[in-house]
């Protein structure tokens, strides 16, 4: 079982795991059922796009790059998190509520407001400057998306952005992911492992290690921050509320300056 006692070289942790708690068999089935269960909806969503519109695949990939691509892949984040919901206790061997779904302290205000301003500041500039030395200037595919969209397809995908995506990231690489690996090996290797995959997640063409290092990095960095505070208040509401406000001021950002999203 994990020590819950604090150390001085990793956060105070707040979730002690009873001995069987995400057996490595249990953990791969679930990761497995889980990427399954996200591709469905948009490979369902997608045949029968195709099938009701003539077979239109030009006008399907304009469409996965706008609302419907947002829309299906919402639909699988979706069905991902009522699985965990569902699968999780047995998995952990603990209640949701342990695992920290259960609304913050007031105390743990300062914590998360803090993780705010250090996520923002820290994964923005460590991004600014990959970007700058490695003469890698790609956006991200969903800033793309989020500039070539106007008025009611803009409040669309913040909505996207800022609750469905940010919920199903944070059950799947933090309740999850993480959950199981600090259990397995404690907290830094956990986190780091975890951020690392939360990281590559986001991974787009072209995959080069340049590529890796200008956007996969700088949101590692943030994977292991979100898991500080997760740790820190034992609330998951703490780290999604964090990663939300991360993704409402980047959104705001390039609503501001747009030119900083070329």
């Amino acid at each position: 079982m994990e020590n819950s006692s604090p150390s001085p070289t990793s956060p105070a942790l707040a979730i002690a795991f009873p001995p069987n708690a995400f057996g490595v068999g249990s953990v791969i089935l679930t990761a497995i059922i889980g990427i399954i269960i996200f591709l469905v909806p948009p490979f369902a969503g997608t045949i029968v796009w195709l099938v009701t519109h003539g077979m239109d695949v030009a006008a399907l990939n304009r469409g996965l790059f706008g609302l419907l691509g947002i829309g299906l892949q919402s639909a699988g984040e979706v069905a991902v998190i009522l699985f965990l919901l569902a699968v999780l206790p047995p998995v952990a061997r603990m209640s949701l509520r342990d695992l920290g779904l259960r609304p913050p302290a007031r105390s743990d205000t300062g914590r998360i407001v803090g993780a705010i301003v250090l996520m923002f500041v820290l994964v923005t500039a460590l991004g600014s400057l990959l970007s700058t030395a490695l003469h890698f200037k790609t956006p991200e595919l969903a800033v793309q998306v989020f500039t070539h969209m106007r008025g009611w397809q803009k409040v669309l995908f913040a909505i996207f952005a800022v609750i469905v995506g940010p919920v199903w990231e944070e059950f799947v690489f933090r309740i999850f992911l993480f959950n199981a690996m600090r259990k397995w090996w404690g907290f830094w290797p956990g986190a780091i492992v975890s951020s690392i995959l939360f990281g590559l997640a986001h991974a787009q063409p072209p995959f080069t290690p340049v590529m890796l290092l200008a956007l996969s990095l700088p949101l590692a960095v943030g994977g292991i921050i979100l898991c500080a505070v997760y740790t820190r208040t034992g609330s998951a509401w703490s780290n999604m509320i964090t990663h939300a406000s991360f993704n409402g001021l980047s959104l705001l950002l390039i609503t501001v300056a747009p030119q900083l999203a070329k």
